[in-house]
């Protein structure tokens, strides 16, 4: 099964799975504004698409846990302040399996309709690249001598803004805690923020 295969699946049975009081399920859409750390790139110049299912299990009256399975593009571009880099830019496509503990806040109560108008988020990010490509500063492709580390760990802070019970924006930011680059002479390390919508069932 392709990972592409895999993360469709997951998503749909995660949604299946979170009902009634003490689960929730919903869809998470935006974008990602990522750099690396390594690269002599400046700025969270690569913007890459973020999206995916989430599931939620309320572990008392304002702490939840949350699971989500996205797809996720990272990696950094080349700005005009960029002068002393070997790197143009890093395209990395991947599954991004970020796990929080969230803490709400500020309960509007609207009969049937109440919500927690604010979520703060922290925790870990598993992230797996399904394919990269690396340009010089030449531009050529140089993504055949470049040995990267398929899996990635991230620590991760958030915070969701609760337009109705429905929907929130959410923002988020994270940092990889290891090298993206095999290869000794060199330390790459991804961060991201991504800003996203949540749509709860």
């Amino acid at each position: 099964m392709s990972t592409k295969h895999f993360l469709f699946f997951a998503i749909i049975f995660w949604m299946n799975q979170a009902n009634g009081q003490t689960f929730q399920a919903g869809l998470v859409a935006g974008f990602n504004m990522t750099q690396v750390d390594g690269d002599d790139l400046g700025g969270y110049n690569r913007i890459g698409v973020v999206a995916g299912g989430r599931a939620d299990a309320r572990l008392a009256d304002k702490w939840k846990l949350s699971f989500e399975i996205l797809f996720s593009q990272m990696g950094s571009d080349r700005s005009k302040y960029d002068f002393g880099s070997d790197y143009d830019n890093i395209r990395m496509n991947g599954v991004e399996v970020p796990v929080s503990l969230i803490f709400r806040d500020w309960l509007v109560d609207d009969g049937d309709d109440s919500f927690y108008r604010i979520e703060f988020a922290a925790g870990f990010s598993y992230y797996r690249l399904m394919n990269f490509k690396v340009e010089a500063f030449t531009g050529e492709d140089v993504s055949d001598f470049k040995d990267y580390n398929p899996n990635s760990f991230l620590v991760n802070l958030g915070a969701t803004w609760f337009i109705n019970p429905k929907f929130g924006i959410h923002a988020h930011w994270a940092k990889a805690l290891n090298d993206l680059d095999n290869a000794p002479e060199e330390v790459l390390l991804a961060r991201n923020i991504s800003v996203k919508g949540i749509y709860i069932f």
